[in-house]
């Protein structure tokens, strides 16, 4: 036989009107720091501390774009495809977007597959290095592709420390 154990219920007590509007004064601080803590887990308590590897990266990132003339190039220079330039903004636009929503959904307890926010990611990650390739391809051939690797090792380094 299976023993249930249940908890004591406390006995009623009839509450002042001091008591309620302390009652709901209590409440309502309560809710406000579930509010506050909540929002601190979505967006400052998920960091790492900065490693070796991730100033590396930033000194790689810099040095690439000093000497590359990145930057510049693409700004002023008249071979660059806007088109394919402003489909890689939208995409990286796009992503951000996605990743924001699947990180407050998540924190909202509506539970959603964390792969299917890491495949959104990983497809704005190919597509806007293919528009970026793609725009730049006349001028830097080859190295836009090592442009587009250093700047999203660059980009992952820093979203992992933020």
């Amino acid at each position: 036989m299976v023993r249930r154990f249940s908890r004591p219920r406390p006995s009623r007590q009839n509450d002042t009107d001091s008591d309620i509007a302390e009652n709901i004064h209590f409440a309502t601080e309560v809710r406000n720091a579930a509010k506050t803590a909540r929002f601190r887990r979505l967006f400052f308590e998920k960091s790492r501390s900065i490693q070796v590897d991730d100033i590396l990266w930033f000194i790689c990132f810099g040095l690439t774009m000093l000497m590359l003339d990145v930057p510049n190039t693409v700004l002023f220079h008249h071979k660059v495809d806007w088109l394919a330039l402003y489909a890689c903004a939208a995409v990286i636009f796009l992503t951000h977007i996605v990743g924001l929503i699947f990180r407050v959904l998540n924190n909202k307890q509506q539970k959603l597959n964390p792969k299917y926010g890491a495949l959104a990611g990983i497809i704005g990650i190919i597509l806007s290095s293919f528009f970026f390739s793609l725009a730049v391809w006349p001028i830097y051939n080859v190295w836009s592709i090592f442009i587009c690797f250093v700047t999203t090792m660059t980009y992952i380094a820093l979203i992992s420390i933020i």
